[in-house]
C-alpha cells in the first residue's frame, strides 16, 4: 500500500510509474504460475496526482472517490450507536468526542467502544465530558489549537510555550497554517462590517462544524479580533502564506521557523 501518492516526490513517481507498466505489460499467462497474486492499494489525499501514474493506475485497476465524513455524520453513528448500546452523554460531551477525533469514523468508534467498556459496569450508563477527556486519545495535539489562540490573544510568550509543548510531542505542525488563516480570515470578516452573521456563514462554508461549534468559535474571534487592525491582518496573510510553502516543502528547521512565525505575528505593526 503506498499512502498520499500526490506528495510523492519526482523520483518515488518514477518508480510506481516503473512498477504499473511493467504490471500492465506482464504476460496473462503467467496469472496461472502457481505465485500469489499482488494487490496495489494507493491513497491520495486530493486529485493533484501526476497525469502517467493516473493513467497507468486507471487502466490497470480501479479509481473510487471516497466522501469524507462530516461531523454530522459522525455525530448520527454516535447517537443511532449510544441509542443501541442504552448509553446517554452527558451535556457537552458528545461533541467533545466527535472533535476529538478528528472526522476519523474508524477512531470515533475505537474511542467510543473504550468509553462503553469504561462505563458498562455502571448502574447509570452515562458518558461525561470528564470520562471522554480522561480516556479518548486525540487526533492531533490539541497544543496546536493553544497556540493559534494565544497568538488570537496576541501572547508571544504563551504562544512559543505551546509551541515547545508540540515539539516535545512530536506532533505534525501542518495544520499550524490552516487553523491560524481560519482565525485570521474571521476576524476579517468580523471587522469589515458583517460582523458575527458573516463570520458564521464563513466558518459554516467551510468547515462542516456543527452549529455548537462554530458559535464557540465565533465569540472567541470576537474577542481576538480586538487585538489586530484590518491592516494588521492582511499583512499576516502573507506571513501565513510564505510558512505554509516553507512546511510543506520541508526545508527548515521546524522550531525556528515557527518560532519566526510567532514572533513576527504578533509583534507585526501597519
Amino acid at each position: 500500500m503506498v499512502k498520499n501518492i500526490n506528495r510523492a516526490s519526482s523520483e518515488a513517481g518514477k518508480i510506481l510509474e516503473r512498477i504499473l507498466t511493467e504490471e500492465l505489460s506482464g504476460d496473462a499467462g503467467e496469472e496461472d504460475s502457481g505465485q500469489p497474486a499482488v494487490l496495489y492499494i494507493f491513497t491520495a489525499s486530493d486529485e493533484r496526482i501526476k497525469r502517467g501514474i493516473t493513467e497507468l493506475v486507471k487502466k490497470a485497476g480501479i479509481v473510487k472517490k471516497l466522501k469524507t465524513p462530516s461531523p454530522g455524520d459522525l455525530m448520527r453513528w454516535l447517537e443511532k450507536k449510544a441509542s443501541s448500546d442504552s448509553v446517554c452523554f452527558a451535556a457537552g460531551a458528545k461533541e467533545l468526542l466527535v472533535e476529538n477525533v478528528g472526522l476519523d469514523m474508524k477512531r470515533l468508534e475505537n474511542e467510543y467502544n473504550k468509553l462503553f467498556e469504561y462505563i458498562s459496569s455502571e448502574d447509570k450508563k452515562e458518558i461525561d465530558t470528564l470520562a471522554v477527556k480522561n480516556l479518548v486519545s486525540r487526533a492531533c495535539s490539541m497544543k496546536i489549537f493553544d497556540i493559534v489562540d494565544y497568538i488570537g490573544e496576541r501572547d508571544k510568550d504563551k504562544s512559543f510555550k505551546a509551541l515547545e509543548d508540540v515539539l516535545k510531542e512530536d506532533k505534525d505542525l501542518l495544520g499550524f497554517a490552516t487553523l491560524a488563516h481560519r482565525m485570521f480570515k474571521s476576524m476579517l470578516y468580523i471587522k469589515t462590517g458583517g460582523g458575527r452573521d458573516s463570520a458564521t456563514g464563513y466558518l459554516s462554508r467551510n468547515t462542516r462544524m456543527p452549529p455548537y461549534f462554530i458559535g464557540k468559535m465565533v465569540n472567541k474571534y470576537i474577542k481576538f479580533s480586538k487585538n489586530y487592525s484590518l491592516p494588521e491582518i492582511a499583512c499576516i496573510f502573507g506571513i501565513l502564506n510564505e510558512h505554509d510553502i516553507a512546511i510543506r516543502k520541508g526545508t527548515f528547521e521546524r522550531s525556528k521557523l515557527s518560532r519566526t512565525i510567532i514572533a513576527r505575528i504578533t509583534d507585526i505593526s501597519a
